[in-house]
């Protein structure tokens, strides 16, 4: 026989993505992702969209924005869920941790305060202890931490999928619903244990920012059922969930980091952070900004109307009635400094600049969503990718030949029928993982079954 080709991967090419652009950014932000994104040599992408992540999470329930000139029912809170797609050691961990920085020297100085004050309560009943910043807590704590401080929190999470993975188990349904509020920003949730008694937040309000591992991610995707996927959109809540290709070239760069910009920042987040949130800011869009939005919201209308989409990318994309106006906010907030915003009244102006960066954030998070989306598999790749499992695991074709036939006689998960196992053995053979062999399989009587030869690198390589 010839000699085996090298087996292609099982899973599709990466859909291309849209490069991030630095005008997309106000200058505060622009100034310290460009700072961050030089220092560590990463993609604009990763502090860029960390930073809008602080600063939803800074901002939360403290502003709103009605995105409609007249219908004062729709107001949207500016909370943001998201996070960096990056393989091991390409410095997710660190630009995250450079990003965050600012927000934690609050919550150190809060909870110094608060050990300053339960100091002076010996009964140790002292006034509820404020936060900004959460990294692992139950969902009952975290309720508790929210109904102590109505403006909301902020999540971080050096890992997302295995929290992800753990609310799609059985019996955690409590606990999605719980988060699925938070992300709304605005919907109530009660929780009432015999022990703990009954506790009532009116606005759970929760930012989330994190890091995956492509490899898990993948795995996640690819194992996640589509009624997961679909039905409540827990992962289409994601909305500033970014993978871009990393560049190859490498500068050496060793300068102090932008100090002025950075502190610039920090003014801005404890400006934000004194802010009221019974008393929020209010914004609307500006006459320009406002013309802006009818017309892309008109757009969008009509992409998710079509009939044209895919299920997921379609929830993905209603979630996005709601995204531009938060970005837009979030933007405005940014570009307004940090003076002017300790007990201002009126509605703030959304400018038509800042709608337009909202704008053309959605179109860059699309292409993303896309690229994310790729990787729940097709039902013949899953068939593919399941019959090739059992192959390394050597269920079946351990002297390294098999038949459809003993393949399908277990009924495996996604092997259940012989028209599965023929599509999975179709796109294995022209991937290179297999290949028919000359010799029947002997049979009483009857038709021979082909036989099938396995590449040895089945059990060679960790690609799939």
């Amino acid at each position: 026989m010839s000699e085996w080709p090298i087996p292609r991967a099982l899973s599709e090419e990466l859909p291309s993505v849209q490069p991030f652009a630095p005008e997309m950014l106000p200058s505060l932000l622009r100034a310290v992702a460009e700072d961050i994104a030089e220092r560590m040599q990463v993609p604009l992408d990763y502090p860029a969209v960390a930073l809008v992540l602080c600063l939803a999470g800074a901002v939360n329930r403290r502003a709103r924005i009605q995105p409609k000139r007249r219908d004062t029912a729709w107001v949207v809170v500016p909370n943001l869920w998201g996070g960096i797609v990056a393989p091991p050691g390409f410095m997710k961990t660190p630009v995250l941790a450079e990003a965050t920085r600012p927000l934690a020297k609050i919550e150190d100085q809060w909870n110094r305060d608060y050990q300053r004050a339960m100091a002076n309560h010996p009964d140790h009943n002292g006034p509820p202890r404020k936060r900004l910043i959460v990294n692992d807590a139950t969902h009952e704590k975290l309720h508790e931490i929210m109904r102590d401080n109505p403006a909301g929190v902020f999540a971080i999470r050096d890992e997302l999928t295995g929290w992800i993975a753990e609310l799609e188990a059985a019996g955690r349904e409590g606990e999605r619903a719980f988060y699925l509020s938070a992300w709304n920003g605005d919907t109530g949730h009660s929780v009432d244990r015999i022990k703990r008694g009954s506790i009532h937040v009116p606005a759970c309000c929760l930012s989330l920012l994190g890091g995956i591992q492509p490899d898990r991610l993948r795995k996640f995707m690819s194992e996640l059922s589509d009624s997961n996927l679909q039905e409540d959109g827990l992962i289409q809540r994601f909305q500033l969930l970014v993978w871009p290709d990393f560049d190859s070239q490498f500068e050496y760069v060793d300068r102090p980091p932008e100090v002025n910009a950075q502190r610039r920042l920090e003014q801005l987040y404890s400006a934000i952070t004194k802010l009221d949130p019974q008393r929020p800011l209010k914004f609307r869009f500006g006459a320009e900004a406002q013309l802006l939005f009818v017309e892309w919201f008109e757009i969008l209308e009509h992409r998710i109307r079509s009939g044209q989409l895919e299920p997921a990318l379609l929830g993905h994309l209603g979630k996005y009635r709601s995204l531009m106006p938060t970005l837009a906010t979030l933007f405005e907030i940014a570009s307004s400094g940090f003076e002017g915003f300790e007990g201002s009244r009126g509605a703030w102006q959304v400018s038509k600049e800042n709608a337009g960066r909202a704008i053309k954030w959605c179109t860059y998070l699309e292409s993303h969503a896309r690229r994310i989306y790729s990787l729940k598999p097709s039902p013949e790749q899953q068939s593919a990718i399941a019959l090739l499992g059992k192959i390394r695991d050597r269920a079946i074709g351990p002297t390294g030949f098999f038949t459809v036939r003993e393949a399908a006689q277990h009924e495996w998960t996604a092997l259940k029928t012989a028209g599965q196992v023929r599509k999975a053995v179709a796109l294995l053979m022209t991937s290179g993982w297999i290949r028919p062999t000359s010799l029947p399989v002997e049979s009483k009587g009857g038709r021979p079954s082909s036989r099938f030869e396995v590449n040895p690198q089945v059990w060679l390589s960790s690609e799939l």
